[in-house]
C-alpha cells in the first residue's frame, strides 16, 4: 500500500483465488470499508 501511495498509483485487485480464478467478494461495499480501515490502522504516518 505504501508503495502505491509513494508512486503514480496502480491497481489492487481483490477477489482472486490462489489459482488465479476471479472469485469476487461476497459483500463488496462492506469488504471495501473493512480493507480501508485495516490499511488506515496499519500505516503510519497517515496523510
Amino acid at each position: 500500500m505504501s508503495a502505491f501511495a509513494n508512486t503514480l498509483g496502480g491497481a489492487l485487485i481483490f477477489g482472486i483465488a490462489d489459482d488465479g480464478q476471479i472469485v469476487g467478494l461476497t459483500e463488496p461495499d462492506s469488504d471495501a470499508e473493512k480493507i480501508s480501515e485495516i490499511i488506515k490502522t496499519r500505516m503510519e504516518p497517515i496523510q
